[in-house]
């Protein structure tokens, strides 16, 4: 799924490093005749409906030895917070992105792209002022790794529109788009191409609103965290502050 043997004339896609020298046949013949593995002790589950239907239909595994585990949510954990409980979580992302200090990155910073190939919680806008976030903030998020598939430049051209509705900024004092995840093995190009498009975004925005994006490299505390006693940043916390989150994948 998303893979296939270089030079085959089928469209790239994000799994094709799996098939790295496929050519050598006396490794790769015995995974061919092997998998799928059917036999009666054998159980096939799957996290899609899409993959079951090619296990069933495609390479005819009985049905009765395959089912597929679907997404579950907690709603006990992921769930709206109340007013309390934002502010504790604001604390934590004011500290996270170090409110207490010059915070924010500009794109136009000579040093824009060395400074986020660091990897370290970082806040992009246009202002040159520290940012606090807290109940009057709009969060966005995007809780995911940054790799193309993904396709986190569909977020922010969405984002793009949302940021310039006048109604959006009657409520909320300032807005920031967080994406969660580091940076994907192999997925520097596509950093750096994300980089670009979030300068672009930026600058049609121009100074006067208040919008941020915010990279948080995986990063859920700091040295600060530790200092303050403060317990690590949990991605249900995120959800629970957020207004929307962008899934494109």
């Amino acid at each position: 799924e998303g893979g296939s043997v270089p030079r085959t004339g089928k469209r790239r896609g994000p799994r094709d490093h799996f098939f790295r020298n496929h050519d050598l046949g006396e490794v790769f013949s015995l995974i061919q005749v092997l998998y799928p593995w059917d036999s009666p002790r054998w159980f096939h589950a799957n996290i899609n409906t899409l993959q079951t239907e090619v296990v069933e239909r495609k390479l005819g595994i009985n049905p009765e030895r395959v089912t597929t585990l679907t997404t579950a949510v907690n709603t006990n954990i992921f769930r709206p917070f109340k007013n309390k409980e934002k502010t504790a979580v604001w604390q934590k992302l004011n500290v996270l992105f170090g409110a207490d200090q010059e915070n924010v990155i500009s794109p136009n910073n000579p040093d824009y792209v060395k400074i986020l190939q660091r990897k370290e919680p970082v806040l992009i806008g246009n202002t040159r002022s520290p940012v606090r976030f807290g109940n009057r903030t709009m969060l966005l998020l995007q809780p995911t790794r940054i790799i193309a598939r993904k396709r986190i430049e569909q977020t922010l051209a969405i984002t793009r529109k949302l940021a310039s509705r006048r109604d959006l900024w009657k409520k909320s004092q300032s807005v920031v788009l967080i994406i969660t995840g580091a940076v994907a093995g192999g997925a520097d190009p596509y950093f750096q191409k994300l980089l670009s498009e979030i300068k672009k975004l930026m600058s049609s925005l121009g100074n006067g609103r208040r919008f941020y994006i915010g990279f948080k490299f995986g990063k859920d505390s700091n040295a600060a965290f530790k200092q303050t006693g403060l317990l690590p940043l949990r991605i249900s916390e995120l959800y629970g502050v957020s207004t929307l989150a962008f899934l494109p994948s």
